[in-house]
């Protein structure tokens, strides 16, 4: 028996499932690149504050578009359990970028071969 993405007993993951994922950590791996360029922007961009909202407009879009990721083998949202925030009690949705697992059924984003 093979280890699945919980550990032994569950069923491992699947080729579609797999492929789920990595859109997840390439949509994750996006938002924390335009997090990483705010600085550079600010320091060395264009002049004008049009490049700067325009860098916002880009990121806020990013980070939504994150939110949005379904979980390949639940189908709800991977990274957002309620409206505003991850689980009930904790209320601020970007601590998204940290969830490493769906947080409806706990499905791993650390599947093996993502």
């Amino acid at each position: 028996m093979s280890l699945g993405v919980f550990g032994p007993g569950y069923p491992p993951a699947t080729d579609e499932e797999r492929r789920g994922l990595r859109r997840i950590v390439w949509r994750r791996r996006l938002v924390w690149v335009l997090v990483g360029g705010t600085i550079p922007v600010f320091l060395f961009g264009p002049e004008g504050r049009w490049a700067m909202g325009a860098w916002f407009i880009l990121l806020a879009l990013a980070v939504g578009w994150h939110n949005l990721g379904r979980c390949p083998r639940c189908g709800e949202r991977f990274n957002v359990g309620t409206l505003w925030g991850l689980r009930p009690g904790i209320p601020f949705a970007p601590l998204s970028l940290a969830t490493q697992e769906c947080v409806h059924c706990g499905f791993r984003l650390t599947a093996p071969q993502v």
